[in-house]
């Protein structure tokens, strides 16, 4: 600002020329190259729809519409949308309506239009995203401009376009290469954004488990989580990173982290022989989500986890966190071990009003038990006349799984 203040007044203007000059030449980027129409209006006037206000409990209409003609128009759509989005701004122009916006160097009257102009530029912007969301993979072609937008706004555009991206799926893959330098940006937030769409547009397992593992020690504890989750979303993919998972959850002390971490040795279902071991220890952990989230790892590795049935059985038996336990009631289904103890305890817990609110899940596991669940037929018919629609068409499902002729001839009566 000091800066500022020392300019002459011949040079004040000169700046204030210059800026205006670039807002000038940015409004022609807004408003000059030709639109497409659809049903004869043009498009920047279907993309104002975003900005329209949802009507409390009715449908976002002018949001809808806006996506609707964007699809009909499909790629002739982009070439407007990327005007929108200023990629063809300079890097000069940008700095000089920022500095403009910034300190006070114009008549109040030329301000006034340069902040009207960084609005409605900052609202175009947020119209074109959201535009190339909609039209997804179709929109491969915007992704390098998406890309190269990424680096040098601020952190919510970042998020934006990162979002985007991610709906534009494997067809953004070309992006992949900047959103990994991105990892070492000094915003957490960022990182954290960077981590949640790596999968999404197509990066490699080869390239995503090594970059995920090392954000395994990153200071900030969002970023850590959502390196978890990366992995997670890889599946069996990422089973390279079960040894380096087991280690990560030998010092972590943060309950959240554990329980990401275990979830996601569940959705990576490999190496069961080392990973069990552990989460069989870990269903004796005094913290109530950690064993619902050790639960759901555990159905995952399916019959390869039998060993931890008794357990499970133990834990539905005793303590007083019935809402935490459809997790094990899922657990055991999808392991469908020692179905002659499993199978009378659903039954039981079906007649159990504190249980009430597991029906449904309880039918379903029934379900996976198959021929070995014939004993919960009659209870499962039962369920045919339940109040819940949701638990009545679950029953039935089972059903035909255990006794398919059961079935038959019960929807003959």
């Amino acid at each position: 600002m000091n800066y500022i203040a020392s300019l002459d007044k011949r040079s004040r203007v000169i700046l204030a020329v210059l800026i205006f000059a670039a807002f000038g030449g940015a409004v022609w980027l807004l408003t000059g190259p030709s639109e497409p129409t659809y049903h004869g209006e043009k498009l920047s006037r279907w993309l104002a729809g975003y900005s329209q206000p949802v009507q409390p409990g009715g449908p976002p209409d002018g949001a809808m519409s806006a996506d609707r003609a964007v699809r009909a128009l499909g790629t002739n759509a982009i070439p407007t949308l990327l005007d929108c989005l200023n990629v063809n701004e300079s890097p000069l122009a940008r700095r000089l309506i920022e500095f403009g916006l910034e300190f006070s160097l114009t008549p109040n009257g030329i301000r006034d239009r340069i902040d009207q102009f960084a609005q409605a530029r900052s609202t175009r912007r947020e119209w074109a995203l959201r535009g190339l969301r909609a039209l997804g993979p179709e929109a491969k072609r915007a992704v390098p401009s998406l890309a190269e937008l990424s680096e040098g706004y601020p952190t919510q555009v970042d998020r934006s376009v990162f979002e985007t991206l991610a709906a534009i799926g494997p067809a953004a893959s070309a992006a992949v290469p900047r959103m990994l330098a991105r990892l070492h940006d000094d915003n957490a937030r960022t990182r954290m954004a960077v981590l949640g769409v790596l999968v999404e547009i197509g990066a490699t397992p080869e390239t995503v488990v090594p970059k995920a593992l090392e954000c395994l020690h990153d200071q900030d504890k969002g970023v850590r989580g959502e390196a978890l989750i990366c992995l997670g979303k890889l599946g069996p993919a990422a089973k390279t990173a079960v040894p380096s998972l087991l280690e990560f959850l030998s010092f972590a002390t943060n309950a959240s982290l554990r329980v990401w971490a275990f979830e996601t040795l569940g959705q990576i279902q490999a190496e069961p022989e080392i990973v069990l071991p552990g989460l069989l220890v870990a269903l004796r952990d005094p913290d109530p989500v950690v064993v619902q989230s050790v639960a759901r790892s555990l159905g995952g590795f399916g019959p390869a986890a039998s060993a931890a049935a008794p357990r499970l059985v133990e834990i539905l038996q005793t303590g007083k966190d019935v809402i935490g336990k459809g997790d094990v009631i899922l657990a055991l289904g999808r392991i469908r071990a020692e179905p002659k103890t499993v199978v009378p305890l659903f039954v039981r817990l079906l007649g159990d009003p504190l249980y009430s609110m597991h029906r449904r899940i309880i039918a379903e596991s029934l379900g996976d038990f198959g021929a070995d669940g014939i004993a919960a037929v009659p209870a499962l018919i039962e369920l045919l006349e339940d109040r819940d629609h949701a638990v009545q068409m679950t029953a039935k499902a089972a059903l035909q799984k255990v006794a398919p002729g059961e079935t038959q001839s019960r929807l003959a009566e």
